[in-house]
């Protein structure tokens, strides 16, 4: 008996000395991660600098009820074409968007986002259901996308993150296809 207690606590004190070696090297694992995500976010997203001198476009460039206007990337380059009303909008990027590219992912997903939010206030009966957002991807050749169109966006703030995400991606894609030629 006295020597099955001795080595349970043997095994005791080995497990907690390499729960301890775990604990050290989760937290190592973790701080990478944090350097990662940190190296990742000052590479791929626009600082916030750069957004507040794009964020709000000047009046000219804001579509009016079935006007098309020209979408400009940061540096001022035509990069798409938006028509737009109060309630929708029609993205229609020069070059078609890669939809496995993981700018486009990022789009799709923030989307989806903005969509399910949606949902659940007209779940909630807090919305009405002709009042949640919604979008629609046109695909063109191969599946790629041609044309995002957003309906109900319903606040311009709304309309300008949205705007904001498109312009990234569309930037991102384009900048992807000149690496890749």
């Amino acid at each position: 008996m006295q020597d099955e207690v001795k080595k349970l606590l043997d095994i005791k004190e080995r497990l907690r000395k390499r729960i301890m070696e775990l604990e050290d090297e989760l937290s190592t694992l973790r701080d990478a991660e944090q350097a990662i995500d940190n190296e990742i976010k000052s590479r791929s997203i626009t600082p916030a600098d750069q957004l507040q001198t794009q964020s709000v476009p000047p009046p000219a460039s804001q579509p009016k009820s079935g006007t098309m206007v020209d979408l400009k990337s940061r540096d001022g380059e035509k990069i798409g074409e938006v028509e737009g009303d109060d309630r929708s909008l029609v993205v229609r990027p020069l070059k078609p968007l890669d939809p496995e590219a993981k700018p486009t992912k990022f789009l799709i997903r923030k989307l989806e986002e903005y969509r399910r939010g949606d949902e659940d206030l007209v779940r909630g009966k807090r919305l009405s259901e002709g009042d949640a957002f919604n979008y629609d991807l046109e695909k063109g050749e191969g599946g790629s996308i041609i044309a995002i169109s957003i309906r109900n966006y319903r606040t311009n703030a709304r309309r300008q993150e949205v705007m904001n995400i498109i312009r990234w991606t569309i930037e991102r894609n384009l900048e992807s296809k000149g690496s890749n030629q």
